[in-house]
């Protein structure tokens, strides 16, 4: 008795949770309606906000638009002043600032889809200026002030461009300027190449400019003169400031390339660039989701500076959160061993589609390991567990570059070559024993791989091809021993 009244208040527990989880589903339903009419008037306020943004944007350019406008003279730097540097007569740094200002204060319709202008300030052609120059000053403000002003603000319409400083010194006070004159920009991309200051201000100023414009899509950043002690001075702050990159979550695209000296700076880099390419948030942050990172040429050995760990293999594993899809590891110091670990991670991943490793160390047998995990001849079950969507680049020549196919492209070629060598049944009999050594997840995959083989598309050939069908399908069903393994309704012929 004791024990049916225990039942039924148990029932009744249950049955009270129930209700209160039916009416608490209720009442968020009758709020659905309203979230609704919220979401319309937030877009009606955004539109309003857009438009009023872009009279101040009119506003402010018609002030400082001029067709008359010169180029103040006594802020030139003389010709002579670089063609004794090694530049080119007519292309400097300040000839390219001259250009800039000069457009953005003299066209009106700027703003136009078509119209708007990459930004270069050098190029990566010409010497490389490191000396700071005084008279450099003026010329950045009147950069700084026309940017400001008058580069159209990124937002429907508007294509985005890209902004590239290239071999020119960036000085405190210049690093200071570019993110309010970057402030909701129309800038995608941000290359800066060889600015000679140390790389914790560089780091600062691109979170800085992060945080103020979301249009900012690509990050690109090389500093081919390296200073070893201010490097190694510069990886605590370096590697906080990666992660402050989560704050921005527009940022596809990074790449540092050739700026790190040692393998503990490149590795430290490349570890906490990586990790924070595939986080999945926490401590407040959102989500990162870097597509694609660029690691080229800086001494990197995929060995954790902090662990015994090897990073990449630990972060290439990672496929349910990380977005990586295209990973540039070129000319750096990972060999053998590091491949094979690289090989066995990508069987894991499923959102890598390029993986560059091209001028590293790595010999035959990561090559062999390499080729394996892409695409096996051991058996139909390694071949299944392959990786179906990477291809890596070895080198320049065909026979250096592993392409990728699909899983179902890949089985149908095996099969295909076990059929036509009379084998298939012995294969697959061998593969999948009464021992249970093989996947009954690759059992359907089978079939199927057959059946198409077997199935040509058209109205060719369709007699024949039923035929064909029907024979494959009564060898495999007579002699491979499915039923042991998943039972016929396991699959779908």
């Amino acid at each position: 008795m004791a024990r049916t009244d225990n039942k039924r208040k148990a029932e009744d527990v249950t049955l009270q949770s129930l209700l209160e989880r039916v009416i608490k589903i209720e009442e968020q339903t009758n709020e659905i309606p309203g979230l609704k009419f919220r979401v319309e008037e937030l877009e009606n306020e955004n539109r309003e906000l857009r438009h009023k943004c872009s009279t101040l944007e009119k506003n402010a350019r018609a002030q400082y638009i001029d067709k008359d406008f010169k180029y103040p003279a006594e802020a030139v730097l003389t010709e002579g002043y670089f063609q004794n540097l090694g530049y080119q007569p007519g292309a400097n740094p300040v000839s390219d600032i001259i250009d800039t200002v000069t457009s953005l204060r003299t066209e009106e319709k700027y703003d136009e889809f078509d119209q708007v202008k990459h930004i270069c300030v050098g190029c990566s052609d010409d010497p490389i200026l490191l000396e700071e120059d005084k008279r450099m000053k003026p010329h950045w403000e009147e950069w700084g002030k026309a940017m400001r002003f008058l580069y159209p603000i990124g937002g429907k319409g508007i294509k985005c461009r890209s902004l590239c400083i290239c071999n020119v010194l960036l000085t405190r006070a210049q690093l200071e300027l570019l993110p309010s004159a970057l402030e909701n920009k129309a800038i995608d991309l941000i290359c800066l190449e060889n600015n000679g200051c140390n790389p914790v201000l560089i780091a600062e100023m691109l979170v800085k400019v992060c945080r103020r414009n979301p249009f900012l899509k690509s990050i690109d950043y090389t500093n081919k003169f390296k200073d070893i002690d201010v490097a190694h001075s510069a990886m605590e702050t370096l590697t906080a400031i990666f992660r402050d990159f989560r704050r921005n979550n527009s940022i596809e695209a990074v790449a540092v390339t050739d700026s790190c000296p040692t393998p503990d700076v490149g590795d430290c880099v490349g570890q906490w660039l990586l990790e924070n390419a595939g986080t999945d948030g926490g401590s407040g942050y959102p989500p990162a989701r870097f597509v694609k990172v660029d690691l080229s040429s800086n001494h990197i050995t995929g060995k954790s500076t902090i662990s015994s760990d090897h990073y990449l293999h630990d972060i290439i594993s990672r496929d349910y959160y990380n977005g990586l899809e295209d990973l540039n590891l070129n000319g750096n110091m990972l060999d053998d061993t590091d491949a094979c670990l690289i090989a066995k991670a990508l069987k894991k991943n499923t959102k890598l589609k390029r993986l560059l490793l091209k001028n590293n160390k790595i010999k035959e047998t990561g090559k062999s390991a390499l080729k394996d995990c892409i695409s096996s001849t051991e058996s139909f079950q390694a071949l299944y567990n392959c990786n179906h969507t990477c291809t890596i680049y070895l080198g320049e020549d065909d026979e250096d570059i592993l392409k990728n196919a699909s899983r179902d492209e890949k089985m149908k070629a095996a099969i295909l070559s076990s059929c036509s060598e009379g084998n298939l049944v012995r294969d697959l009999d061998a593969e999948f024993d009464d021992q249970g050594m093989g996947s009954p997840r690759l059992v359907p995959e089978t079939i199927r791989a057959v059946v198409r083989r077997a199935w040509p598309r058209g109205d060719e050939g369709r007699k024949q091809a039923r035929k064909s069908r029907l024979s494959a399908t009564y060898d495999l069903m007579k002699g491979f021993v499915v039923p042991k393994l998943c039972g016929l309704h396991g699959i779908e012929m």
